[in-house]
């Protein structure tokens, strides 16, 4: 079966950024993009590593883990029962192990995530500066190789099947990094309209997080309909002084709906 690239990396990927933000102005003025820790993501559903809680307390699960990983042949074994005794499942435990993860995941992993799309309302509102701020464009598979990082669209499923650790000591290493990729891509279903791709890559010094991209991979800047004529003027003259070549379009509201006008 034949595979098109474009069906494994698109060709654009807008990103919404504040205006008010001297971090997210720097794309324009220095070309610079910014790969986040999981804890900087706004929402508690997103990319925060959790234990199934109900699934590890209950006994016959845990006894299925403990025969599985001795190579015991029944799950009722005397040695099995020790292990159960002597392995209290308690939810300080799972804090512990909950926090501990979650920290170990936010020193390496880096993720730069987009949409499809620039015109989708929600992220105007939570990542475009309530419709104040701006949406940039840039050409992907120029911006990101096919070998940098583990990219994808992500997943929206529901909320039930958002990814939950069923262990809690990832001792096979293949499958911890599948859980943390499935973790990364998967969001919940009420979300699939915002259309987002993700990009994940790990950094060992947090002074990598900042990548620098060529001008020419930015293709356009959309102004939100908000944005007041004196911002408007603003980052128009930014974006001529440092991106000449970058299409700059501004939403207008035309009742029912949004439409482009191309300023350049």
């Amino acid at each position: 079966m034949k595979i098109l690239l474009n069906e494994i990396i698109p060709d654009s990927l807008f990103k919404y950024r504040n205006f008010q933000s001297d971090l997210h102005r720097r794309i324009i003025t220095h070309q610079e993009i910014y790969f986040a820790k999981p804890s900087e993501f706004l929402a508690a559903y997103d990319c925060e590593y959790t234990i199934d809680r109900d699934y590890l307390k209950n006994e016959d699960n845990r006894r299925e883990y403990y025969s599985k990983y001795y190579d015991i042949s029944d799950p009722n074994h005397p040695y099995v029962d020790s292990l159960i005794e002597s392995n209290p499942i308690t939810d300080e435990l799972i804090d512990g192990i909950e926090l501990a993860t979650r920290k170990k995941i936010d020193d390496i992993s880096g993720i730069f995530s987009g949409s499809l799309t620039n015109r989708n309302a929600n992220l105007w509102k939570v990542f475009g500066g309530n419709h104040k701020g701006f949406c940039v464009e840039l050409n992907l598979l120029d911006t990101f190789p096919l070998n940098f990082g583990s990219k994808g669209y992500v997943k929206y499923v529901k909320d039930a099947d958002l990814p939950k650790s069923k262990v809690l000591n990832h001792d096979n290493i293949p499958e911890y990094f599948s859980f943390i990729t499935d973790l990364i891509f998967n969001l919940p279903l009420r979300y699939s309209e915002e259309q987002e791709y993700r990009i994940e890559k790990l950094f060992f010094e947090d002074s990598q997080r900042a990548k620098k991209i060529r001008k020419e991979q930015i293709k356009s800047i959309t102004l939100g309909y908000k944005m007041s004529k004196t911002q408007q003027e603003e980052i128009i003259e930014l974006i001529r002084e440092h991106l000449p070549h970058v299409t700059i379009r501004r939403l207008k509201y035309d009742r029912p709906n949004l439409k482009e006008v191309i300023i350049n």
